[in-house]
């Protein structure tokens, strides 16, 4: 996560503290931008996404969701 993609003056350690608390929540938290640009993600919603919680920052949260909702129904 870089300064770019948040309005806080966050450090590294703080940064580092947030990703921990974030991958320890088992439910999924996904954090958007006001244009529903996904920004952070934790581990629980590659579950939810079926993206990878490496990959899901720059999606758009409706496009990720609305791909999950297609595949359950498919499935």
């Amino acid at each position: 996560m870089d300064h770019e993609t948040t309005p806080y003056n966050l450090t590294d350690q703080d940064t580092a503290s947030l990703m921990h608390i974030l991958a320890s929540i088992h439910d999924a938290v996904i954090i958007t931008k006001t244009d529903g640009i996904i920004i952070i993600a934790n581990p629980a919603a590659e579950i939810v996404t079926d993206i990878p919680s490496s990959e899901i920052s720059g999606h758009n949260i409706k496009e990720a969701l609305s791909l999950t909702c297609k595949k359950n129904i498919i499935s």
